[in-house]
């Protein structure tokens, strides 16, 4: 999916993408994808379940998982666990990895261009192509770093 673009944008883009795949696009479907493009930001399915019953009490938690799933096998969503039991999701726009604050849990987006010219590096080296990639780096952010200090002096 194209960076910057609307999210009505994204919901055409996925629903023309789900199309041709051959699955249909039901209302409860096209609200699922809908609040996941609200989101912004990543999700885990529980929390997404709640919302949409909030919502639209009639939205079954199974329609959520089967819609999230079916977003994952078609490379619209991608699943993530940083380090945790449970899943996280976001809808992939471009290839990036994360900070993940193992104090708060706070998850930064990290992209940029030392990354991709790292990959870039290690595909040619070992004449490799990546398909995807996951990277997931851990430590503390600077919100939990201060809390820490001010605890300890």
């Amino acid at each position: 999916m194209a960076p910057g673009s609307s999210n009505a944008e994204k919901l055409l883009q996925i629903e023309k993408t789900l199309k041709k795949k051959g699955l249909s696009i039901t209302n409860q479907r096209r609200m699922i994808i809908a609040e996941i493009l609200r989101s912004g930001s990543h999700f885990d399915i529980e929390s997404l379940a709640a919302a949409m019953r909030l919502k639209n009490p009639k939205t079954a938690r199974a329609t959520v998982y089967r819609t999230v799933k079916i977003l994952t096998d078609a490379g619209m969503v991608k699943k993530e666990m940083f380090g945790e039991t449970h899943s996280h999701y976001e809808v992939m726009e471009q290839e990036h990895g994360h900070f993940v604050c193992t104090s708060c849990g706070k998850i930064v987006e990290l992209s940029c261009s030392t990354l991709e010219r790292f990959l870039t590096t290690l595909v040619k080296t070992h004449d490799f192509t990546i398909g995807h990639h996951s990277i997931e780096l851990f430590g503390i952010c600077g919100k939990c770093k201060q809390k820490r200090r001010r605890g300890a002096g």
